[in-house]
């Protein structure tokens, strides 16, 4: 019988070659959580937020040590990763959310304990902002029918206040408003609403001036008809003014899907792709009952199952999908998938899939694995394993995601000792091509101010709507760094791609029509 330690330099040899591989591929693995000092175990939603520099930033939920209640990290594309570990009650405690972007610049996010300025502690969770790298208590949640406990990190709206959604114990929920003031930077409860059941899904804010957000669990009465059952959750439009309607319930009895039903459990937040619809995934059913992606129309029609995920493509998503440039969806699935096995003794295998990275047409055609994220049997390290989260095309054309557990990386936490399983920060190019974003809004009137992050922007010498030109000013463009800038809607502007003019020709437009909703002299200046 051969002893296991002999197994060591046979799994470094197989790493070697499957890093090989993952080369050929473009999978890179970025950086190793340790627990100890940096936090580890994203979880869902667990944002990454572009910031305003044009690097990456985060939060890890939970660790020991200097990281005792989790962390937010930054990492320079290309570059290291520097941590902030949370240990003290008077700071948030376990921010799951990850974060936001603001319209401001800033980033936003949220935790289920702590944030108490005043020392006192908070059993309910915390909003905060972190601006130059300082992070503050925004808003403190007190519980009951007033909310509590954020899984979800909260958007920031064109009229500067924040919204966002709850997941309480006992499987309740509120979807929230909270009022930011300017002089203070704090925020009071605006609008408060309960959800058929909690929700981990940031909300995302539509073309058309709406949010949209679901819940796993639950569902509304729709048009004077019940949901069907209480466990495939729903798809739930609220209005700025917190107007709260329910457009799609999600019903795994359905006869939709050729007899499998619509899916069951969406988790993950909802985002609106190029044709205007919203696409998602849901974490059971389908036809294998490994989940499904889907699509439906903003006022809840047309809902379609465009793809049934099976063991080989990664099973059970629980994040949101995000578009490329190439038109295709992209998104992560929390187990199973396919490997290039390697075997020991006895024929067993080495490796066990542990999630995937896919894409997918928005018909549903051309399904694609592109990666498989894998364990050694023998320890759980690998390259990553058990995305949760919804990954983050970064404006340069490159994917970026977090798992939660996993990582072989060695530049990760070496003071420390790497590889102690508390998930990774990966990337993955796919050839995407670079683009331009708006912040946090896909539709303005003239004369609003909107937000823009992308690369080059020093460089640039103008900036179109629909291919009508912003005035060139220092009173309507202010450019805040390389990656960051404001502009003011021209008057004319028309709906369609919102276009970086660059020195050299380097043109950077948005993937989506960006909407124009008023063109009129009597138009209000916000949506």
């Amino acid at each position: 019988m051969i002893d296991r330690k002999m197994f060591r330099p046979l799994m470094l040899a197989l790493v070697l070659s499957a890093c090989a591989a993952l080369a050929e591929a473009q999978y890179s693995a970025i950086y190793t959580f340790n627990s100890s000092y940096d936090g580890c175990c994203a979880y869902y939603a667990d944002l990454l937020a572009q910031g305003i520099d044009g690097n990456l930033h985060g939060t890890m939920p939970v660790g020991t040590h200097v990281a005792f209640y989790g962390s937010w990290f930054d990492y320079t594309i290309g570059g290291g990763v520097a941590i902030h570990g949370l240990n003290s009650y008077t700071q948030p405690e376990n921010p799951y959310a990850g974060l936001t972007l603001g319209i401001d610049g800033n980033y936003y996010g949220a935790s289920i304990h702590g944030g108490a300025n005043n020392g006192n502690g908070s059993t309910y969770g915390a909003l905060f902002k972190i601006s130059n790298g300082v992070m503050t208590t925004v808003y403190q949640f007190t519980g009951g029918t007033n909310g509590g406990y954020p899984y979800a990190p909260p958007v920031q709206a064109p009229d500067g206040n924040l919204y966002g959604v709850t997941n309480e114990p006992g499987a309740t929920g509120y979807v929230y408003q909270v009022v930011m003031s300017a002089s203070t930077g704090t925020g009071t409860l605006g609008w408060v609403h309960p959800l058929p059941s909690g929700s981990r899904a940031p909300l995302i804010l539509a073309n058309d001036g709406n949010f949209y957000g679901t819940t796993p669990y639950g569902g509304f009465t729709i048009n004077g008809v019940a949901p069907l059952n209480n466990s495939g959750g729903t798809i739930f439009q609220v209005t700025l003014g917190g107007a709260l309607t329910g457009i799609y319930n999600v019903n795994s009895g359905s006869s939709n899907n050729g007899g499998y039903g619509d899916g069951g459990q969406p988790w993950g937040a909802v985002m609106q792709a190029s044709d205007g619809n919203l696409y998602g995934t849901t974490s059971n059913g389908g036809s294998h009952e490994d989940g499904v992606v889907y699509k439906v129309a903003l006022n809840g029609t047309g809902y379609t199952v465009i793809h049934n995920f099976q063991d080989s493509d990664g099973s059970a998503p629980t994040g949101g999908l995000m578009q490329g440039s190439d038109g295709f969806l992209y998104g992560l699935a929390t187990s199973k998938g396919a490997v290039t096995q390697y075997y020991g003794p006895g024929g067993n295998p080495l490796f066990t899939p542990m999630g995937s990275l896919f894409k997918v047409a928005t018909t549903g055609a051309n399904f694609s694995r592109l990666y498989t994220f894998e364990g050694y049997v023998y320890n759980g390290q690998g390259p990553g394993m058990a995305p949760f989260s919804t990954p983050t095309l970064h404006t340069n054309g490159v994917i970026y995601g977090l798992t939660l557990g996993g990582g072989y990386n060695g530049t990760g936490s070496t003071t420390y000792g790497a590889y102690d399983d508390g998930g990774e920060l990966f990337s993955y190019n796919a050839g995407l091509a670079p683009f331009v974003s708006v912040v946090g809004q896909r539709a303005a009137r003239a004369g609003d101010r909107i937000s823009l992050i992308g690369q080059g922007f020093y460089n640039a010498t103008g900036v179109t709507f629909g291919g009508v030109a912003a005035t060139w000013g220092k009173f309507t463009v202010s450019i805040y760094s390389d990656n960051f800038m404001t502009v003011t809607v021209p008057t004319g502007a028309t709906t369609g791609w919102v276009t970086v003019q660059e020195a050299g020709g380097s043109n950077l437009s948005t993937l989506y029509n960006f909407t124009i909703v008023c063109t009129g002299p009597l138009c209000l200046r916000h949506i």
